[in-house]
């Protein structure tokens, strides 16, 4: 059972109000306990580093550690996981598979490629460099690849 909140609006105010508003039960209807249990959802913040992805090759569940990734690549309805040393295909999305990988180690450079960030060599205006290879760079997702890095500034 889910618990909705809505926030309202007044007219000429962009911004929701503070206050908020029970939803109104008809009369046939009464509430029967004022306690209410909200379970726990797994959120991006407990995805961890070294949890291991289990890749299926055949009729085996092979381990990759996410931080061998180095990047991945989208071609169609498979994505090819490209390790240290080896490489992985698999038949699944893009989306699907960044929602596996720990949020703050993996970016997306553009629509059909992510980077692991610990990975990096060179980020240019453009493009970047991963383990000798050079990928291009959608200014849509820099901002959001420059944001995740420490970058040190010189004045």
């Amino acid at each position: 059972m889910g618990v909705h909140i809505r926030r309202y609006v007044k007219k000429g105010n962009e911004e929701p109000s503070s206050d908020v508003r029970p939803p109104v039960l008809s009369d046939q209807y009464r509430v029967r306990s004022t306690a209410v249990t909200l379970i726990p959802a797994i959120t991006e913040n407990s995805r961890v580093h070294d949890m291991p992805l289990f890749v299926k090759e055949g009729r085996t569940y092979r381990r990759v550690n996410a931080r061998d990734i180095q990047f991945v690549e989208a071609d169609g309805c498979y994505v090819k996981l490209c390790c240290t040393g080896h490489e992985h295909v698999l038949h699944n999305s893009l989306n699907s598979l960044m929602r596996h990988l720990p949020f703050n180690m993996f970016c997306m450079v553009n629509r059909n490629q992510a980077v692991n960030i610990l990975m990096l060599q060179s980020i240019g205006n453009h493009e970047v460099e991963v383990a000798g290879r050079t990928l291009p760079l959608s200014p849509k997702f820099r901002p959001r690849l420059l944001e995740m890095l420490p970058i040190v500034r010189h004045r």
